[in-house]
């Protein structure tokens, strides 16, 4: 990965700290200014995922390959508060 696409993920991945509640099922990857986001995500925390990495300086386009789910039930990701958000 490359210092820019680190400092991308580094960024995204601090913002969505600060504005979803199981920040570390989010997984994070960057490369040419593209972010990719994988992993589950509450169905109410979709856009504000998406839009937290729009506004990230140095992200060209975001690509979406979340898992949406109604309820945290017992999806692994979704479990526990808040925490770190994983960067590969």
């Amino acid at each position: 990965m490359s210092a820019s696409a680190e400092v991308i993920v580094g960024g995204v991945g601090g913002e969505l700290g600060l504005h979803i509640s199981h920040p570390g099922g989010t997984e994070v990857r960057a490369e040419s200014a593209v972010v990719t986001l994988a992993g589950p995500v509450l169905a109410d925390e979709v856009d504000r995922v998406v839009d937290v990495t729009r506004k990230v300086r140095g992200v060209r386009e975001v690509v979406s390959q979340l898992e949406v789910h109604e309820h945290a039930g017992t999806v692994p990701g979704l479990q526990g508060g808040a925490g770190e958000s994983t960067a590969r």
